[in-house]
């Protein structure tokens, strides 16, 4: 054996134990960048929810103070200093069904955790204004039904008070804080989902399906709703009255609530 044969060995070795390095390193780079990204995704999940979780709590809250719900927020009006505000009651009541949840109005931050702001559709007749502000009778009834058309399956469908919804990670028709709409899917059931659609009452809220090779499977929009009785209850535990029905001639106050102490 040469003199220079060893050495020549050693750096073949070297070599080989550096790229086995590399090989390694990257493995386990690929597999902690996964577990980050599963991470971050469930935490973008996570504050979704509690966004929606709170927009419901505020628009109930809006209720008990006021005796009905908020009109949407405009989603072409995206001038910074009223974009968020609740649009103005037409002849007593919200012109549009949907538009952006009125995060302003409602006082809450109102945006999901991709950074896009929640949509929001109201039965509008549970937006009237008060029959009788002084004796505090609401503008809508105990038999008022919901007119908003959820579909929760491909066989059951609800019609709620309100509905708010977060555009997902896809963020489709969604939003941004830089007031910049994203764009469309080819997903059917998203696009019931815009929010600019201001006179639908049509919209979908199913789980998540997603097919890499088929387009038109990309719905994963996140939503949370009411029902009319539970909005009525809330309504009445502010202290308004609610009338039974439309041919009722008076209306009764619900007894304050007592405190125990």
């Amino acid at each position: 054996m040469s003199p220079r044969a060893a050495p020549q060995a050693q750096t073949g070795f070297f070599l080989v134990e550096v790229a086995i390095a590399v090989i390694v390193f990257g493995i386990l780079m690929a597999g902690a960048i996964a577990v980050l990204r599963l991470q971050t995704e469930r935490a973008q999940r996570g504050e979704t929810q509690s966004a929606l979780d709170e927009a419901k709590q505020a628009l109930l809250s809006y209720a008990a103070s006021n005796g009905r719900l908020p009109c949407p927020a405009s989603p072409t009006n995206t001038a910074p200093s009223s974009f968020g505000e609740s649009e103005a009651l037409v002849s007593g009541s919200c012109e549009h069904v949907r538009g952006i949840l009125p995060w302003k109005t409602l006082n809450i931050r109102g945006m999901d955790g991709w950074g896009q702001y929640l949509s929001y559709a109201v039965t509008t007749p549970l937006t009237n204004v008060l029959a009788d502000s002084g004796n505090r009778i609401t503008g809508f009834t105990g038999e008022t039904a919901g007119t908003l058309n959820l579909q929760i399956s491909s066989t059951q469908s609800l019609t709620p008070a309100f509905v708010v919804w977060s555009h997902g990670k896809n963020g489709s028709y969604g939003i941004n804080a830089d007031l910049f709409t994203l764009p469309g899917s080819n997903n059917t059931d998203e696009k019931a989902n815009d929010p600019k659609s201001i006179s639908s009452v049509d919209l979908v809220a199913h789980a998540e399906e997603y097919d890499a090779n088929d387009s038109t499977k990309s719905f994963d929009d996140i939503a949370t709703w009411v029902s009319t009785y539970v909005l009525t209850g809330a309504v009445r535990g502010g202290g308004f009255c609610v009338p039974p029905n439309a041919s009722a001639t008076s209306c009764t106050l619900p007894p304050p609530t007592s405190s125990s102490g």
